[in-house]
């Protein structure tokens, strides 16, 4: 074998090495890319089931809470307390002759019966109020589904005509009592100003909405916990905007700003955030927004 030919024969290897090593490098980038999607769809499936698990132990506190305050499982009982009550919170807060009928009754198969009543009262705006804010604040499964309050001739008097409707769940524990309010439960002071923000006013005189409303400088309420996944560093936390659809991403040690709240950013634990604001510590779960934090002890 010539020179030339050795040469030429080494060159045909060393191209062909190449060649073999080139396709090596290919199928193993393809290798890690698959592996790498691979882990990519793994995370999003386990943080989907955390958000699912998460869902699930909201819905069964909400759940436990709506035992807690259904009327009691027989519904002539049921009626007869909570008319009493309803009687007693509509003279509680001075508006005069109260009355209050059973309208409807109402079986959803096995698991409540709706009680639904109507109520009639005459008194003055603050007393309306007065009485809005104290059912608002009971301990009961209840809503009022259609309010019809008019003016009397005097102009001072409101004729009011309300619709309110009550659940009896079958599964709660109580029979023969309503539902109490918790012990040394602090006043409502939103409500509070609220009602003498209103009272303020002439009620039959037009005002300005925007004027009347403060601004809402806080965005706690609409920054949603939607995520977390571990990166190199540790769990990284994702935030949406619920109004404006945002996505922001954070780790602990991070603070988060969102209109006039901060908070620092303390603990990433997978399915809860731990954070610190000048009030001391929260913390909030998946799903929940930032303006659902609970305080959070600290250790002895």
């Amino acid at each position: 074998m010539t020179t030339r030919e050795k040469r030429l024969t080494a060159l045909v290897a060393a191209a062909g090495a190449l060649w073999a090593g080139s396709r090596g490098i290919s199928s193993y980038r393809a290798a890690l890319n698959e592996s790498d999607g691979v882990q990519i769809a793994a995370v999003t499936e386990l943080e989907t089931a955390r958000t699912a698990a998460n869902r699930g132990h909201h819905a069964q506190r909400k759940l436990s809470q709506w035992r807690r305050e259904s009327l009691p499982t027989d519904a002539d009982v049921a009626e007869s307390l909570y008319r009493d009550w309803l009687s007693g919170e509509l003279k509680a807060a001075g508006l005069a002759s109260p009355q209050v009928s059973e309208r409807t009754r109402a079986v959803a198969g096995e698991q409540a019966t709706e009680l639904t009543f109507t109520v009639t009262a005459q008194g003055e705006l603050p007393q309306w109020l007065d009485f809005f804010r104290r059912f608002a604040a009971a301990p009961h499964l209840h809503r009022i589904s259609e309010t019809n309050i008019a003016p009397g001739e005097d102009r001072k008097k409101l004729t009011g005509t309300l619709r309110v409707d009550a659940l009896s769940l079958a599964d709660c524990s109580r029979q023969g009592e309503l539902a109490s309010a918790k012990e040394n439960a602090a006043p409502d002071e939103a409500a509070t100003q609220q009602i003498a923000a209103i009272t303020a006013r002439t009620p039959f005189e037009p005002f300005d909405a925007k004027q009347d409303k403060p601004e809402d400088k806080n965005g706690a309420s609409q920054a949603l916990v939607s995520g977390m996944f571990g990166g190199r560093q540790g769990m990284i936390l994702t935030v949406r905007q619920q109004d404006s659809g945002k996505v922001q991403r954070y780790a602990a040690g991070d603070t988060v700003k969102f209109g006039s709240f901060e908070a620092k950013l303390l603990e990433l634990d997978g399915r809860r955030v731990v954070y610190e604001t000048p009030e001391g510590k929260f913390e909030v779960q998946l799903g929940q927004t930032f303006g659902d934090g609970r305080k959070v002890e600290d250790d002895a």
